[in-house]
């Protein structure tokens, strides 16, 4: 089960201690990792404010990162207060996802946290009793808590609100709470609480053990093993500056207690991802798109305008006839049209390959590359389209393990030492299939090939890490010129000098893409969306209602879904840079006059959300430990954050 532990110091006791509370409270996290190392957090009182700080990573590696520091340093600075409390977890996952911090604990409800240690079996029976009891993550200590609060707002005071819940649960729970007043509370149903205290200080923890070992390696030197005791089952205590005030979890009227019995509505809850996302929030934006400052090689007017917003060029379609004109060029004599069609089974392909099909009365031949990075949803949309519109699919396949494992190599080393310019060579190993695509065109003697690649999608930013400035340029990143084809040479043999880690097997299989993406001939290509208008609403009305295609349950958006690489390496410019493709994407569809400012901020902030599942399943394909690449890339310095 997992750890808890914490403290009441007067904080004139440490006021000359706080590298050895540091130290102690390492320590702490140290002894409690026999609970669980999923994940950590803490809670502590900075007076009208909690803190909270939890990651995805081991509770004693935790306490010992910078941004850990410096977080707890700044809020140990800002107390004012006499006293300091201070509750903290270690987590074994039971429930939720760990690496979304919103299945960690500390937990909030209001004015209210609270740690948890046990399982509570009857969640789903609690919420289904109290209706208004609603959650966002999958812990069951987060029913507890809102039941807790649930009690609190209707006037109870904490002891009782905390009686209440626990008449209410079934299962085992141990927790420590901290609420509005400065006010600290245990309690405990099967005894697994042991605490030390003197005059005025006070220190628990899970186990005996634990306590016993603290106390003996302690920097404070303030406890006395001797003075142990022992939190006993069916009993809690409450902690409110120098009182102590024993009582039992099961006899709610039996307490005469004169404690505050209303919450302070001043107090706010401060979370360490809560700084992230306000200062990721507060980037300066382009007045006009939603670019952030964070791009590479942007800036600004007086207006706020950004330079790409200045040499953005509105599309000029071709129109219908015109794709009717240039398909004529390719029918052969018995009236047939020669076309090959790259279909990867997304949204773009398969809305280009039903126009073509139902519009135009054309039958291409669908080719895809499996570079094994395909999702099964993109392979069974795939299959609705191929099977209802009658098409002749041509499937190129890779050595998907050999790609897999290069791809595993190259995310190693990548997280080895962090560099956005160096994502593209995470997914180098797609590139290929536009050499693969002309040697399919050379079989079926085509005259021609198709693309839909959607002129909304341009993501210069991915070369733009990599000191590539292609913001003048048009056409898409392909287009580099020779300089700036020789600038990312240059910054990949930079990062292969100081990361030896990218010098693998995979190389030649990376330098074959990368030579065969950026020195491919076109013969007779043809880009979809060139001619026909994008439309988002229409596209997915498509393909939705006629095709029963299939979206993701892990996000709101259609785009990028059969490809779990998307999800990772969004995540990683999300994390780092405060944007993803969802804001490049969405600043063209402003630009295009389809999308305003405002419904582009609200879409963004729903689609760049993590898709933990769809990660998840792409660290388990190619073989990368799940938890350490998320905490790698949340403890990546922010581009958004002050230094």
């Amino acid at each position: 089960m997992c750890g808890i532990f914490g403290f009441s110091l007067n904080k004139s006791d440490i006021n000359n201690k706080t590298g050895n509370l540091e130290e102690d409270i390492s320590l702490l996290y140290k002894l409690s990792e026999t609970r669980g190392v999923e994940a950590a957090g803490f809670a502590m009182q900075v007076d009208e404010n909690i803190n909270i700080y939890k990651k995805a990573i081991p509770a004693y590696k935790m306490s010992q990162t910078k941004d850990f520091k410096r977080f707890f340093k700044s809020s140990i600075e800002n107390i004012q207060n006499e006293k300091f409390n201070f509750i903290a977890h270690s987590r074994l996952a039971t429930n939720g996802v760990q690496a979304d911090n919103k299945n960690n604990q500390p937990v909030k409800s209001e004015n209210l946290v609270c740690v948890h240690n046990g399982i509570i079996t009857n969640i789903t029976k609690i919420m289904n009793k109290y209706g208004d009891i609603s959650v966002e993550s999958k812990l069951d200590t987060e029913v507890f808590i809102k039941l807790v609060n649930k009690f609190y707002d209707d006037g109870s005071n904490i002891i009782e609100s905390i009686q209440k819940s626990f008449k209410e649960i079934e299962g085992n729970a141990n927790i420590s709470l901290l609420d509005d007043n400065n006010q600290l509370l245990l309690a405990t149903d099967n005894g697994s609480i042991y605490y030390v205290k003197n005059e005025d200080n006070f220190v628990f923890a899970s186990e005996l053990y634990i306590l016993r070992k603290y106390i003996e390696q302690s920097k404070l030197k303030i406890f006395d093993e001797k003075l142990i005791q022992h939190l006993e089952a069916g009993s809690g205590l409450f902690i409110q500056d120098k009182n102590f005030i024993h009582f039992k979890i099961n006899d709610i009227h039996g307490n005469k207690i004169s404690i505050e019995s209303q919450k302070n509505k001043k107090l706010t809850i401060l979370e360490n991802n809560d700084i992230t996302e306000k200062k990721m929030k507060s980037l300066a934006r382009c007045s006009k798109c939603i670019l952030p400052s964070t791009m590479p090689f942007i800036s600004f007017d007086k207006e706020g305008v950004c330079n790409y917003c200045k040499n953005y060029k509105i599309q000029n379609l071709m129109g219908k006839e015109k794709l009717k004109e240039k398909l004529l060029e390719l029918t052969n004599s018995e009236g047939k049209t020669e076309l090959i069609f790259a279909f990867s089974g997304g949204r773009d392909s398969c809305y280009a390959l039903h126009y073509l099909v139902k519009e135009l009365g054309i039958k291409p031949i669908a080719y895809s590359y499996d570079w094994g990075m395909i999702t099964d949803l993109g392979r069974r949309n795939q299959a609705r389209l191929l099977g209802k519109l009658g098409i002749e699919h041509v499937i190129v396949s890779a050595d998907l393990r050999k790609k897999r494992n290069n791809v595993h190599k190259n995310v190693e080393a990548w997280l080895k030492k962090p560099d956005l310019g160096m994502i593209p060579l995470i997914i180098a190993g797609d590139k290929q299939m536009f050499f693969h695509a002309q040697e399919v065109q050379e079989h079926y003697n085509a005259k021609g090939f198709m693309f839909s690649v959607n002129y909304l999608e341009k993501t210069d930013f991915k070369t733009g890490f990599a000191n590539v400035n292609t913001v003048d340029l048009e056409g898409l990143s392909m287009a580099l010129t020779k300089k700036n084809k020789y600038a990312m040479i240059w910054h990949y043999l930079k990062n292969f000098m100081i990361n030896p880690s990218y010098i693998n097997s995979s190389l030649l299989d990376t330098f074959d893409a990368f030579t065969k993406y950026y020195n491919k001939k076109a013969n007779k290509r043809i880009e979809f969306f060139d001619y026909i208008e994008w439309d988002e609403k229409t596209v997915n009305e498509v393909l939705i209602n006629e095709y029963n295609w299939e979206t993701s349950p892990d996000t709101t958006t259609t785009w990028r879904i059969g490809d779990g690489t998307a999800a990772f390496y969004n995540y990683i410019y999300h994390t780092v840079a405060g944007f993803t493709e969802n804001d490049t994407f969405r600043s063209n569809q402003i630009r295009e006059g389809v999308l305003s400012r405002e419904e582009a901020l609200k879409l963004v902030e729903i689609e760049n959300q993590p898709r933990w599942e769809t990660i998840k399943e792409y660290c388990e394909t190619i073989q990368v430990d799940f938890v350490k690449a998320i905490e790698v890339i949340d403890n990546i310095p922010k581009l958004y954050v002050d230094k």
